[in-house]
């Protein structure tokens, strides 16, 4: 991802590369908490449960491990679907934003649109 910097030429292409770089981080460590989650055996679930929930500041004191488990890879599930919606509608919004510089900047002015027309000079001939 790191090598796309190069291409990186004006104002519009750093904030698309600083969003698309934040959104990469903010995915592979959503994405690191479920893989970790899933491949934790079920003897030492017990901590693994404690340090993602403990993140995510969720309150699961009356339920049993299997509840926990659940209750953690349903949480970061849904993380990792908002963080997709939010990604979507950044680009929409991106779009949007660029198609109304584009019209605006191609868009003929009021100044040109009235002025008059100048008058020609034709040379005498002599």
């Amino acid at each position: 991802m790191w090598h796309s910097i190069q291409y990186v030429t004006s104002p519009f292409a750093l904030v698309a590369f600083v969003v698309a770089s934040a959104a990469y981080v903010l995915r592979s460590r959503v994405q690191r908490d479920l893989n970790f989650l899933r491949e934790l055996p079920p003897d030492s679930r017990e901590r693994g449960l404690n340090s993602i929930l403990g993140s995510y500041s969720i309150s699961d004191r009356d339920l049993t491990s299997d509840q926990r488990f659940e209750l953690a890879k349903t949480v970061i599930e849904q993380r990792l679907s908002r963080l997709k919606v939010i990604a979507r509608y950044a680009i929409i919004a991106f779009a949007i934003l660029a198609a109304v510089i584009v019209a605006v900047s191609l868009a003929p002015s009021a100044n040109t649109a009235k002025a008059k027309p100048q008058p020609q000079i034709i040379p005498l001939k002599q």
